[in-house]
């Protein structure tokens, strides 16, 4: 799965230029089973609860990859409003 260049510039907006590419390969090779849906929604996901620190990161990518719904109910991104909560995060996404 390749990650979108909306969760590559939100990756290097959380991590910086130190460990974003970490992030993304992680993000890339996670083998997450998505179902319908959205991969980019998951990744954000992932991005939100993380803040930047790498330890929530690897936390976040194995609640995932257990059930990527409990992800987004963590990040509040599970509900129907959830490009109005990422808009809320500065983070613009096209539906």
């Amino acid at each position: 799965m390749s990650v979108s260049s909306i969760v590559r510039q939100q990756a290097h907006r959380f991590f910086g230029p130190a460990q974003a590419d970490d992030a993304i390969a992680a993000l890339d090779t996670s083998g997450l089973s998505l179902g319908l849906i959205s991969a980019d929604r998951v990744h954000l996901a992932i991005l939100l609860i993380s803040r930047g620190d790498m330890q929530r990161f690897r936390a976040a990518v194995r609640q995932a990859k257990q059930d990527c719904r409990d992800t987004l109910v963590t990040a509040g991104l599970a509900d129907e409003d959830w490009p109005v909560v990422l808009k809320q995060e500065g983070i613009e996404i096209q539906t």
